[in-house]
């Protein structure tokens, strides 16, 4: 709704409050026309009371079961990588994601200048490490390479250069992908020796962009699947880096902004400015050309996430977020799922399967429009996590809305509540928390039977609406699924097989039928 609403130049410029409120009459305007919209096409339900979830009293609700997942200690603020759309300016979730299966990546090897050799590998000549990335722009965040310990490496020599002509070192490579290599560089490789990975332990490297020493260091995730079977590894761009890293006490380097473009930290500002998704990845590529390390670069066609809503790429960025800790409630949800019936069937292998892999839940987002996460911050940017404070602000969320955050100062909200200087968080909470909680702002606040009968959505609620209502209420209440049944309905498709979507365009409207306009 935030991204409709804004849709001028100069709408970028709007207070935090105007903002809002030309949110929420676009929001109440869209709400009004498909409420008309519905009528008309005879779909009976008790339209007088529908609800929304910007009405006061579904947001109180909605903090309040914030606030029971806090007081059992599963919200939780950690400074990681995660999913963050440069296009919408925002972290997201998983379930804000859809996956693009031929999108075009500019990949490139490279060849990395090793300081301490193996001492078990006798070569007359330097030796370089060979690797290979998809995403060149995470290069300058670099601060490790990670090797496979179960994975056997090779030596060798033919290595062509890109400028032209053979290199004369020698090259570290996983040895069951030299075919694949060979095949890309179109060349022959001379195998010089072969060597387990553990030969790499305590290694290290001369890093490309600024020559400071970096460790060669073991990575769980290695394979020699595709690539070199050496991977470049930038903490704070990939959860896997990020765990290596903080085992190893390596640097969190963020180099990147919210709009996806470099920061004057970015190879001594060379970079400054640059779109990491177009010109800002060529200069890295460029940069490194010149500096001798590049050795190969293509195109690859592969899959890859992208904003839901924009429909544009995202990226892995190291941000300050709020998780709610999925592992602490998995098994309770895995095993509510065990009396609901779901149709058709094959929903509920989906849904276990998408649970059973989810360890945390992104919650918060960088949006002014939506239902604040009630958290203040002391002078020292710590967060002030505290129920009495929540149980407060619900209340005047109660009483005139959650804009009330946005207009009401410190004190207004809370009271004496604290001898320290605080402020006010800016995150909102995700959108799936917002209709999530629909069985405890509507159900259970309306005096309705619960847990409902049936709920009734599309196959993409799965990671959506389906799965926010069971774990927000697990979460809140310990176990039990907020409803008996689950219907997944069909989708109507377009002349090409697709499904139709406002966002693709592609749809025709039941009234355009109605009134004869199509």
């Amino acid at each position: 709704i935030e991204l409709k609403a804004m849709d001028d130049k100069a709408s970028e410029k709007l207070s935090p409050e105007d903002l809002r409120r030309r949110a929420g009459d676009f929001a109440k305007a869209t709400v009004e026309k498909q409420l008309h919209e519905f009528q008309r096409w005879g779909v009976m339900a008790d339209w007088k009371n529908a609800y929304k979830t910007l009405d006061p009293e579904y947001e109180a609700a909605q903090l309040r079961v914030f606030l029971q997942m806090v007081q059992k200690g599963l919200i939780y603020r950690a400074s990681k990588p995660v999913y963050w759309s440069p296009s919408s300016r925002t972290a997201l979730a998983e379930a804000e994601l859809e996956y693009v299966d031929d999108h075009i990546s500019q990949s490139v090897y490279l060849s990395v200048d090793l300081i301490d050799s193996p001492t078990q590998i006798a070569s007359s000549t330097p030796i370089k490490a060979l690797i290979w990335t998809t995403t060149p722009w995470t290069l300058p965040a670099n601060e490790a390479i990670a090797f496979g310990e179960d994975i056997t490496y090779a030596l060798v020599r033919g290595v062509p250069l890109k400028r032209g002509g053979i290199a004369s070192d020698n090259f570290i490579l996983a040895a069951n992908l030299i075919d694949r290599v060979e095949e890309i560089f179109e060349c022959k490789l001379a195998v010089q020796a072969t060597f387990p990975g553990s030969y790499l332990s305590g290694a290290s490297y001369s890093h490309f962009f600024d020559n400071r020493t970096c460790p060669i260091v073991t990575g769980p995730h290695v394979t020699d699947d595709d690539g070199t079977g050496l991977v470049h590894i930038a903490p704070a761009h990939g959860q896997e880096d990020f765990e290596i890293g903080r085992n190893l006490g390596l640097p969190v380097t963020k180099m990147v902004d919210e709009k996806g473009l470099f920061t004057s930290d970015a190879a001594s500002g060379q970079l400054e400015g640059f779109d990491i998704h177009g010109e800002g990845s060529e200069r890295v590529v460029r940069l490194l050309e010149e500096s001798g390390n590049v050795v190969c670069e293509r195109n690859y066609k592969h899959r890859y996430p992208y904003d839901w809503r924009t429909k544009k790429p995202v990226i892995q960025r190291a941000t300050s977020q709020w998780f709610t800790n999925l592992n602490e409630i998995q098994a309770e949800a895995l095993n509510a799922l065990n009396s609901v019936k779901v149709i058709p069937e094959g929903g509920v292998s989906r849904m276990r399967s998408m649970l059973g892999t989810r360890t945390e839940w992104c919650i918060s987002r960088q949006r002014n429009w939506g239902v604040p996460i009630p958290v203040f911050y002391d002078e020292n940017d710590e967060p002030v996590l505290d129920p009495e404070a929540i149980e407060r602000v619900i209340d005047k969320i109660q009483l005139y809305g959650s804009d009330c955050w946005w207009t009401m100062e410190v004190s207004g909200l809370v009271g004496e509540f604290s001898d320290k200087k605080l402020r006010k968080g800016t995150d909102t909470l995700d959108v799936w928390f917002d209709s999530g909680v629909s069985w405890a702002s509507v159900v259970q606040e309306r005096g309705l039977s619960f847990p409902s009968d049936m709920v009734l959505e599309g196959s993409d609620q799965h990671r959506g609406w389906f799965q926010s209502s069971l774990l927000t209420h697990v979460a809140a209440n310990g176990g039990g699924a907020p409803y008996k049944s689950l219907v997944t309905h069909g989708f109507v498709l377009d002349e090409k097989n697709r499904k139709m979507s406002k966002s693709v365009g592609n749809v025709i409207y039941p009234s355009q039928l109605v009134d004869g306009s199509l």
